[in-house]
């Protein structure tokens, strides 16, 4: 689930959430990055899939990252995961008009106030935010502003410095890791409670 739904579980529901993994994710309210305000609107365009697929590049991963060659692959990491997302891209469902809207208007009028992210940090759950310094969809800013609102000695922010929005692709491993430690803590925290 997203980090939205995520957020307000936690505050609505906080005895169903054991730990909370919010990655690449916002409180709301936000101005996004210039740089990523046509990628994201060229990723509504479904007329051409090779151009929907290099928007969501664009807007998921940074150039640099995209440049590089593979480790064991003679193609780019930009022509791999071009191949990929282009797949994905090819067979998702086309959202109707009527779920793009809602899920705009979710993201325009969604918002967690600093009395609410002060609840949920107060749960004593272990949390962990995951944000990319590169990021063009949700910046840095802002994964800093929600974790200075959930900060505490359980929770935990990491930044990946060259990681975009796709930074849980980018550092696959890295993330997966992070993520088993903090579900691990919940349930170590579970475990002394007992």
């Amino acid at each position: 689930m997203g980090g939205m739904i995520s957020l307000e579980l936690a505050h609505m529901a906080p005895n169903r959430v054991k730990s909370l993994s919010l990655l690449c994710t916002t409180r709301g309210r936000y101005i996004p990055v210039c740089s990523g305000v046509m990628p994201m609107t060229r990723t509504l365009d479904h007329s051409d899939v090779n151009v929907e697929t290099h928007s969501l590049l664009v807007l998921l991963y940074p150039p640099k990252f995209l440049s590089q060659n593979m480790e064991n692959d003679p193609r780019s990491i930009y022509e791999a995961m071009f191949e990929c997302h282009k797949y994905l891209v090819e067979n998702r469902e086309i959202p109707r008009v009527f779920g793009l809207m809602g899920q705009g208007s979710a993201v325009l009028s969604h918002f967690v106030s600093d009395e609410r992210l002060h609840a949920i940090r107060d749960q004593h759950f272990p949390i962990l935010v995951v944000g990319g310094s590169k990021d063009v969809v949700i910046p840095a800013r802002e994964t800093q502003t929600l974790y200075n609102h959930l900060a505490s000695d359980h929770s935990r922010m990491v930044m990946y410095e060259d990681a975009g929005h796709g930074a849980f692709f980018q550092y696959l491993d890295e993330v997966a890791e992070d993520i088993i430690n903090n579900v691990q803590a919940a349930e170590a925290a579970g475990s002394a409670e007992n």
